[in-house]
Order: structure tokens, then sequence, then C-alpha cells
């Protein structure tokens, strides 16, 4: 990838046939579905796909299929250890990945300047461009400016995406940008703010079902339409409360939604993630009619 990621990129959902299997056909037709819808690009084994519940090895083979399906491509890295995290940047990358999302190993919560070294050391080492994910829980304060500063310079860091919700960490990121380094916004809450205070995209995982609402959200906010914006955002939240409200995780939620839409054959999540079960699947159809 040469270009920074911008619009709307999918963090799509891991399809599996059962809790060990990947299902790679489906991995296929939701590509297909959101790349018809407009998105720029999408984002594999990230949060949302479960990446770091997945074995190394699967992180590989769903890296190796969304390259066979074409457009950007975006891979989520994990790691229990430091060099855990380097071998796979190294694995996904050598499966075709244009860039990685670098995951931060987060069972110690790091400092700001600890993650920054973090993703610089990770950077210096990648054969490919990376991207930082910021997830508040695996950091124990905002990254200061200095260290932004530093990540941003750096020729093989691409940007950031925000895991968060806080608008001052966003706005640091953002005063951190130089050209050639994005900031995507995550958080489908607090995404109206974020594009209106100038994020390069979105990678919000309600896009694996409202792909198309998320690119003309995108788009509104662009050509200073607040009220078509205002009205496709609370949609959107809408939708992803619904989801919620299955009480299961919201890969789980998105799953559900997806094999009831006809775009996946099974809902099955990477354990110990557990799947929507049937006495629940109403509130999915429910959410989906918001």
């Amino acid at each position: 990838m040469t270009v920074l990621p911008t619009g709307c990129i999918v963090p799509l959902v891991t399809p599996m046939l059962s809790p060990g299997e990947l299902d790679l056909a489906g991995l296929d037709r939701l590509i297909r579905n959101v790349t018809d819808a407009g998105a720029a690009g999408v984002l594999v084994a990230g949060p949302v796909g479960e990446g770091p519940l997945l074995a190394p090895a699967d992180r590989r083979a769903v890296t190796i299929a969304a390259k066979e399906t074409g457009g950007p491509v975006l891979v989520g890295a994990s790691g229990a250890t430091l060099d855990e995290l380097h071998a796979d940047v190294a694995r996904v990358a050598s499966a075709g990945a244009d860039a990685v999302v670098v995951l931060a190993p987060g069972a110690v919560p790091l400092s700001g300047e600890e993650l920054a070294a973090l993703h610089l050391e990770v950077a210096d080492r990648a054969g490919v461009p990376t991207l930082l994910a910021h997830e508040p829980r695996t950091t124990t304060c905002l990254v200061a400016a200095e260290a932004l500063t530093r990540l941003a310079a750096h020729d093989r860091i691409l940007g950031v995406v925000d895991l968060g919700t806080e608008a001052d960490q966003r706005q640091a990121f953002l005063a951190a940008a130089a050209p050639g380094f994005a900031v995507l916004a995550a958080d489908t809450r607090t995404l109206l703010d974020a594009l209106r205070a100038g994020v390069t995209g979105v990678v919000s995982g309600i896009a694996n079902l409202r792909a198309a609402q998320v690119v003309e959200l995108v788009k509104s906010v662009q050509d200073g339409d607040d009220a078509a914006a205002t009205s496709l955002h609370a949609s959107l939240v809408a939708c992803e409360d619904g989801l919620r409200g299955s009480g299961r995780s919201l890969p789980a939620a998105i799953k559900a939604a997806l094999q009831l839409e006809g775009l996946l054959d099974e809902r099955w999540c990477v354990p110990p993630l557990d799947s929507v079960p049937p006495n629940r699947l109403d509130r999915i159809r429910t959410a989906l009619l918001r």
C-alpha cells in the first residue's frame, strides 16, 4: 500500500464453519459485498475479526484469501510477547498484507512512551507499512505529543487506528498527523464527531452490515451536509446498539446478522467467544430494522 488508507475501511468479522474451521468462501462473499458498497478496503484479523484469538496459521490464511479477492487489505498482527508480535507481522506480511495493523500485547498495560517504543521497534523491523492500533485498555495514559511526533515521522508507519472514544486522544493524533499519517476512527458512537474533527477515514465494525451507509456518512461530512450526516450516524448507532443488546460480543452479533441476511452460512465465533443462541436471534432481527 503506497497511499494512505482513507474513507471506509471495513474491519471484517472472520467467518467460521465451526469453532475451529475458517469459512474462506464466506470471507470472499463479505469482501465482495462491502467492495460493491463502495468500501475503500478491508481489515482482516483485527479486533472485530477476533484476530488475537485466531491461530497464527489462520491469520495467515485469511490474509491470503483476502488478497485473492483483490483491493487494499490491512491485516491485524498480534502476539502475547514482543517476539511473537514481530513473528506475526512477518507472517502476515509474507502472505501479502498491504499494511499491518499492530495490536500491542494487552496483558500488561503500557505507558504512552512504552507503547510508542513498541510501535517504533515493530516498524523498524517490519517489511511492510504499519499502523498502530490504539486500544485504551492496553495503555495507562494518553500517548504524549513528542512520542506521537516520532511515530508520525517514521517512514514505515502509515497512521493509527483509534479504537478509543476519548476526544482528547483523537485530537492529539490529529495534531501530530503530518502529511502521510492517517488517523482512522473505529468507535461507531463517536464516529460523526471524529469525522467532523478531520479523521482520515473510518474502521467501524457496523460497516460489515451497513458499508454503503458508512460510505455515505463519510461523503456527507466531506460535503458539509450536516442533516444527512446526522441522520445516517443515528441510524448506524441505533443498529449497533441493537446488536449489542443481544448479550453477546459485537463480532458474534454481526455474524448472526450476516447469517440472517444470507451472507454467511454459519455464525460460529472463535473460542472462547460464544455465538448468538437461537433464542436471541429475534433481537438481531430487530436491530437490523433500525
